[in-house]
């Protein structure tokens, strides 16, 4: 085996002994013995699972670099692709689809998961990124009740089906009025309050029944807390507070940005506090999901210059008293005149107003990285696009414009314009724009000026029209070729770099539509997860109930260390702080109630503690049977499947032969007409006589058979040319 194949594999390394079937078809997958991975998946006991997981090993061997058999693994993956495709549309409807989609009690569901943690095959699908499966109509309409909240991680009610956007910002700003039709959440799991949501598991049948008959008559308080937990009107909380957070960051940073901190400051202060605690806890809950959404990336971005820009400006209570007028003004008093020899007479005219702070390095530092942030806020507001389809499928043309193309096409053009920009400083080393502050010089004995006004900077203006031909030729000590320089660079820059980077955009914009429909879902998707692990309560009201909920979890795995010896002693096996911190829920007896039990903290974690023994003593017969069922209808969809496609390939043998059939026909007709043409040819004046003695058939004469004899030779060329 090719060790770093291998390597790239080892995930997909399962050491128990029911999956020998699955173990040999990933042995040929990387021995390149295709055919026989696709007769060892026809045999395996989750069909569903091995196919995603051949098609990921397959993919991951494309992105090798030493792979071999790129077009014959291409093909495997596509297999792969359908077969899985394949599995799901025969499944006989949604709510088996669900089951096997998002079970995570089957044997195999630690199979191709880092660390062996339990996942679903539709979380393994998300997980990889699996454009075609997720895009499938059973996935999206899992995916379109859990937008309603139909999900374990939900409360006791869900929306019965989707509404306006005005009814959901209505319900929001009023909870305790209906303005949206809510209905019992089927998948309703009761939790311990403070305790954290834990990760995707299937809910046992007492749970299913407890939350079950806690949403039939819900109260006002309850109904109105329920609506906090639908992913639906979370994207319209987050939306909200994610506006107001970019307004109160763009008001603050036109205030004064230095002297005694006022109220405005604090609540800015404070919201920044919500915004950290509120990715630490999304990144706490699913720390996978958090890194497969690049718009944490830009939070944590965001996040970083507001808490420097925070510091910056508590230390500009007391702010230094400065000389220079902006940075250049004193850089070039650090180097004693030498980076700007000619004074800034514009910037030493100036007067500031008196509500303005003087400059300083460190309010140079703040009003830097506060346009940063601004600019940045307002991205993070496009990650909303993404639940508009035309929308969102563009801006997806974007992001990948800009990531591939741009990436790939600037530093062709930096080059470019970086040769000619010093050159225009060799030919013209006295061109200023007009209005321009003077050279920036890098000392006394350079001519090399890297102004942002001088010839240099004027290489890169030029491409976006900034520039005229006239000022570089009258500026002083410019040379004769200087204008002609610049019409070459133009030539190239503008006509050939621009329309390759427009070239370039046209085949990402056409990849991305191809796919557009099956990139949107996997987006909307992703995005799904991210609101599930979001906080219920927004920012920033939400720093309390963090902190009551991190004092809570403390507690629990303190208590829960100090009874682990109890439980054990019982009978029932060790009990975990992490299992308490992570998996704490509020249950009943399996027999006896079915009342939520909240005497106080540490009766909450001896009630855990009895759950926790009931269930080692008394395990469920009914979700086994109900794994065994779904893994039955699962092998019943994949020969299915099977049947199916052998079905079309016979078809396809079927009319292949009956085409050939047919194309041989047609051949031996054409034939045989050359033959009977080239007969009638060569017998000369007999083949017109006998035209002509039937001539009362053909239309009289010599006239008649000599048009048979072409409709006859037209036929035949007509049949030839066919061929």
């Amino acid at each position: 085996l090719d060790s770093e194949a291998h390597a790239e594999s080892k995930n997909f390394k399962d050491t128990s002994d029911h999956l020998q079937t699955t173990e040999l078809a990933f042995w040929a997958v990387l021995h390149g013995a295709f055919e026989l991975a696709y007769l060892l998946w026809e045999r395996s006991d989750t069909p569903l699972r091995d196919a995603l997981l051949l098609q990921q090993c397959c993919q991951l061997l494309l992105k090798h670099k030493q792979r071999r058999q790129p077009r014959e693994l291409m093909e495997a993956e596509g297999r792969f692709c359908k077969a899985a495709l394949g599995v799901l549309e025969h499944l006989p409807d949604q709510d088996t689809a669900r089951g096997i989609l998002q079970s995570n009690n089957s044997k195999r569901s630690t199979l191709g998961t880092p660390n062996g943690e339990a996942v679903s095959n539709l979380n393994l699908a998300i997980m990889n990124k699996n454009k075609d499966f997720v895009a499938h109509r059973y996935c999206q309409g899992i995916a379109d009740d859990m937008w309603l909240g139909k999900t374990e991680h939900g409360g006791r009610l869900r929306m019965k089906a989707k509404t306006s956007l005005i009814w959901l910002v209505a319900q929001v700003l009023l909870p305790f009025f209906n303005f949206i039709h809510l209905t019992p959440n089927e998948l309703y799991r009761p939790r311990i309050s403070g305790s954290p949501p834990t990760p995707d598991t299937d809910p046992t049948p007492s749970e299913r029944q407890i939350g079950t008959t806690a949403a039939l008559n819900p109260t006002a308080m309850e109904r109105a807390r329920s609506i906090w937990y639908i992913p639906l009107l979370k994207v319209v909380v987050q939306f909200t507070t994610q506006a107001v957070f970019t307004a109160v960051t763009i008001l603050m940073s036109f205030r004064q940005l230095c002297g005694p901190l006022e109220a405005a400051d604090y609540f800015f202060f404070w919201y920044l506090l919500a915004y950290l605690l509120q990715e630490i806890q999304q990144a706490r809950y699913d720390l996978r999901t958090w890194l497969q959404n690049s718009y944490n990336y830009l939070d944590a971005v965001v996040l970083t210059l507001l808490f420097v820009c925070a510091i910056l400006r508590i230390l500009l209570i007391d702010p230094p008293m400065e000389e220079a007028t902006d940075f250049v003004d004193w850089l070039n008093q650090q180097t004693s005149g030498w980076l700007r020899p000619v004074p800034n007479e514009a910037a030493i005219d100036v007067i500031l107003d008196s509500n303005l702070c003087g400059w300083s390095l460190r309010m140079e530092l703040l009003r830097t990285l506060l346009a940063l942030a601004v600019i940045f806020l307002f991205l993070r507001l496009t990650e909303y696009l993404v639940f508009s389809f035309s929308v969102g499928v563009l801006w997806i043309s974007v992001i990948q414009m800009a990531v591939n193309n741009i990436g790939t096409w600037l530093p062709l053009i930096l080059i470019w314009s970086c040769g000619f920009g010093f050159a225009f400083n060799i030919l013209a080393p006295g061109y200023q724009l007009d209005g321009s502050p003077g050279p920036m010089r890098l000392g006394y004995t350079f001519e090399l000026d890297v102004s942002a006004s001088g010839p240099i900077a004027a290489s890169f203006w030029a491409i976006f029209g900034f520039f005229e031909p006239a000022m570089i030729a009258a500026a002083p000590g410019s040379a004769f070729l200087t204008p002609f320089f610049f019409a070459v660079h133009l030539l190239i820059a503008l006509v050939l770099y621009t329309n390759l980077l427009i070239a370039m955009f046209n085949d990402t914009y056409n990849v991305v539509m191809d796919k557009a429909d099956e990139v949107w879902k996997l987006n909307r998707v992703l995005k799904l997860k991210s609101f599930i692990a979001l906080y219920v309560v927004p920012a920033p009201i939400n720093v309390p109930f963090l902190l009551y909920d991190a004092c809570y979890v403390g507690i629990t795995w303190c208590c829960g260390g100090a009874r682990s010896a109890k439980v054990a002693a019982v009978g029932g096996p060790p009990y975990s702080p992490v299992s308490a911190g992570r998996h704490a829920r509020v249950s009943a007896d399996f027999h006896e109630s079915t009342v939520s039990i909240k005497p106080s903290p540490f009766g909450k974690v001896s009630t855990r503690a009895r759950l926790v023994i009931k269930k080692h003593e008394n395990p469920l017969s009914r979700s086994q049977h109900a794994t065994s069922t779904d893994e039955s209808a699962e092998r019943h969809a994949r020969s299915a499947f099977i049947a199916a496609a052998r079905e079309q390939k016979r078809q396809e043998l079927k009319t292949e032969r009956a085409v050939v059939r047919i194309e041989e026909k047609l051949r031996l007709v054409a034939a045989s007409l050359h033959s009977s043409t080239d007969v009638g040819g060569g017998t000369g004046g007999g083949g017109d006589s006998v035209s002509s003695s039937s001539g009362d058939r053909c239309g009289g004469g010599g006239g008649g058979g000599s048009s048979s004899c072409s409709r006859r030779h037209g036929c035949a060329g007509s049949v030839s040319d066919a061929m």
